[in-house]
């Protein structure tokens, strides 16, 4: 694995840095890391009719190998990240042999089992917003909404979900589609209890 550089014109830099800003990432880098990981989608617009752009060879196959170079780096780095949280889990495993359940009194049972009570998918959310969430308030907002409307109403198909969410936030954002980028669309896979049961259907556990 080699590094790059990948040098990118001052007003181009400043576009994206203004983007990554208004969608609510926490840095540029981000930002592009999500315009990567859905590069699936950006094929699929470039492949429509309305889309016929003159494109340089040369340049597509530079630009290609930068990104594939990325790419690369951000998967070593994830991979990094997992063994990491996987050896973090390990380290706070309690071994049951050497446990020792104590006699409690009752007041002190009833607390125990208030404690040890199963967090609801809510619980698990909020917990995630807090500690590993998006910086930006909007964005949080707009996640606890999807998850309530989502437990309530859903599954919804992505259009229904993007204009309740619109239309109970019109503020937050200059558009719905910027809203949804920037929320449901970017972290649902992160944040515990969304899911997609089929495709362009959303529902929160």
């Amino acid at each position: 694995m080699h590094p790059i550089t990948l040098r990118i014109p001052n007003d181009l830099l400043s576009e994206i840095e203004s983007e990554a800003d208004e969608l609510g990432y926490s840095n540029r880098a981000e930002y592009i890391r999500q315009l990567l990981q859905n590069r699936e989608h950006a094929r699929e617009v470039l492949s429509t009719d309305e889309f016929s752009p003159v494109v340089d060879p040369e340049t597509v196959e530079s630009n290609t190998e930068h990104i594939e170079a990325i790419t690369n780096n951000l998967d070593t780095m994830l991979d990094r990240i997992e063994k990491l949280e996987q050896k973090i889990e390990s380290d706070e495993t309690v071994d049951d042999d050497e446990y020792t359940e104590t006699p409690r009194s009752a007041d002190a049972t009833e607390t125990a089992e208030a404690t040890t009570a199963p967090s609801t998918a809510m619980d698990d959310l909020e917990t995630w917003l807090k500690e590993q969430g998006p910086q930006s308030d909007n964005a949080v907002t707009v996640l606890r909404e999807a998850a309530k409307i989502l437990r309530d109403d859903g599954p919804l198909k992505t259009g229904e979900l993007k204009q309740r969410l619109y239309e109970a936030h019109p503020d937050a954002y200059s558009s719905k589609n910027t809203l949804w980028a920037s929320t449901v669309e970017r972290l649902y896979e992160d944040a515990p209890g969304f899911s997609k049961p089929s495709y362009g259907t959303y529902t929160f556990r």
